[in-house]
């Protein structure tokens, strides 16, 4: 019999790129995206950030050693070690819950790789993909209307606590269509006033916790 000992690096802070998540942090550092995300070193991360798969650029995350273990193996056999929480999944939903866009054929790409599927009952598609990836491509096929083509920036909605995260949301739900540059201008707050209207909620001037309440329902995230 032999041991081998599995060590992992010093502790250290890892300051967010854009189009990154915990679940990308952990990956690329051989953890369980709960180890770091729960980490008492990053309680106030936590406190500022809702999802720690929903970060901002220049967030600061601290990643922690990997616990060293100590395994017992035959020696001259090969073995095979299974990483914890890999991969994730992508969700997407095409619809409301009066009108779920259900059983559209599609064809989704993520990092070249090719899957093809249909939209269930309630207009949804999940696939597993790899923490680390970073471009997705979906086409939908629905019968006797053309394709219709989305590419995916995986991992780059800001938190809803950013104005560029509320941009995102608005966008992505089809109420916005200016750049996500942080600013609560005049296009993005007509933007959410229509939002707010379609949700039966007060018109405001800025964007209070009702609203940012219902964005998370309807974006998912």
């Amino acid at each position: 019999m032999e041991r081998r000992l599995l060590y992992g690096p010093p502790m250290k802070k890892h300051v967010v790129r854009r189009g990154e998540c915990i679940s990308s942090i952990a990956f690329e550092n051989g953890h369980f995206w709960r180890v770091v995300w729960e980490h008492p070193d990053n309680e106030g991360l936590r406190a500022r950030r809702r999802s720690g798969h929903v970060l901002m650029e220049g967030d600061e995350v601290t990643v922690p050693d990997l616990r060293q273990k100590t395994v017992d193996v035959a020696a001259g056999q090969s073995h095979k070690f299974r990483r914890k929480g890999v991969p994730e999944k992508l969700r997407l939903r095409f619809g409301d819950d009066e009108f779920p866009r259900a059983g559209v054929p599609y064809t989704l790409t993520i990092d070249g790789q090719e899957q093809r599927g249909a939209t269930d009952a309630k207009g949804e598609l999940s696939h597993y993909l790899s923490p680390s990836a970073r471009h997705a491509e979906l086409v939908l096929q629905p019968e006797g209307a053309p394709e219709e083509h989305y590419v995916l920036e995986l991992r780059g909605l800001d938190p809803i606590s950013a104005v560029s995260g509320i941009q995102g949301r608005l966008r992505n739900l089809g109420f916005y269509k200016g750049p996500l540059d942080g600013e609560l201008s005049d296009a993005t707050l007509r933007a959410m006033q229509d939002f707010q209207a379609t949700r039966r909620l007060a018109q405001t001037s800025d964007v209070d916790d009702a609203t940012r309440r219902a964005l998370l329902d309807a974006s998912g995230c």
